[in-house]
């Protein structure tokens, strides 16, 4: 016989053999598994997320202010969430300083012009 042959008869072998016996080798392959574990824990995820679209505010309000002038200061940065009464910006104040000195500057003019004034009199 030749080898050809023998492996023929090994093929047909094996298609011949009882249905139950294939059915065994079936169970038994699929019984053989590797189950690989991960434990899961709790932490920070520091990826961002970055994306096109519009966002808009659950509540949105006017800002007014008492005086006019440029922002000297902002006091929060952008995303962050605000409280009732917190200081959101300052206004510079160097106009309205002049202001106060040029007021205390003509009190004390008129100080002086009344000072003058009664001494003649």
């Amino acid at each position: 016989m030749t080898v050809f042959g023998m492996v023929f008869l090994c093929f047909i072998l094996s298609y011949t053999t009882p249905k139950e016996n294939q059915e065994q080798r079936k169970i038994e392959s699929k019984t053989i598994s590797e189950i690989k574990t991960t434990t899961l824990t709790a932490q920070p995820f520091p990826l961002q997320l970055t994306t096109n679209g519009i966002i808009k505010a659950q509540q949105q309000t006017q800002l007014y202010f008492k005086a006019i002038g440029e922002i000297a200061q902002i006091n929060i940065s952008n995303t962050l969430a605000v409280r009732q009464g917190q200081v959101l910006a300052v206004l510079d104040n160097r106009q309205a300083e002049v202001a106060i000195l040029q007021a205390q500057d003509q009190i004390k003019k008129a100080g002086f012009t009344l000072n003058t004034c009664q001494s003649r009199f």
